[in-house]
């Protein structure tokens, strides 16, 4: 399933994925914008799914490719 946008929360940062899709556990994204840095396995959520993140340095926008798994 594709969404436009997909947006994951966690303790004091947001993270926003464009032209996500979620396919079994998976999220790929093409682009990401973030409120504050995310630490290395932080875990955010998105409905009833929480998800592992890597390490993102800063706060920002971000055209790259992202792989994010279920926790």
């Amino acid at each position: 399933m594709t969404h436009e946008r997909l947006v994951l929360k966690g303790r004091g940062v947001e993270v926003t994925l464009f032209h996500a899709t979620v396919q079994n556990g998976t999220i790929t994204a093409g682009a990401v914008y973030t409120t504050a840095p995310v630490r290395a396995g932080a875990r955010l959520k998105h409905e009833n799914h929480k998800y592992k993140f890597p390490a993102i340095p800063h706060g920002g926008f971000f055209l790259a490719d992202i792989t994010i798994t279920e926790a």
